[in-house]
């Protein structure tokens, strides 16, 4: 399978391996968990991953920010533009969403 057919997070090594992509710990490494080889497995423990990864922001932080627009804001808008919010907010919670919302400055988002 191709990796822009695979579901977010989830990457294929040269041997065929899949892994889950948990982001980088505190030091900056990257996390990964092995999921198998089998495409189908892989996939049903990647959903278990993702199931149990909606955790709630702690308060202050970007993250918090943004779970406020989504629940408040987000459904005065139309659907279409409800789920390209929802991508750009995904995108920003993963960037940027451990930073304190008083902490945050311009160039943290500087291109």
């Amino acid at each position: 399978m191709s990796p822009q057919n695979l579901p977010s997070r989830m990457r294929c090594n040269s041997a065929g391996v899949y892994y889950y992509d948990h982001g980088r710990d505190a030091s900056g490494k990257r996390c990964f968990e092995r999921l198998g080889k089998d495409l189908a497995q892989a996939k049903i423990r990647w959903a278990q991953i993702e199931a149990q990864a909606e955790e709630p922001a702690a308060k202050g932080t970007v993250a918090s920010v943004l779970d406020y627009y989504e629940k408040q804001h987000l459904p005065e808008l139309g659907e279409r533009t409800q789920r390209d919010r929802r991508v750009y907010l995904r995108n920003l919670r993963k960037v940027m969403g451990h930073i304190g919302a008083n902490a945050l400055r311009p160039q943290h988002v500087a291109s």
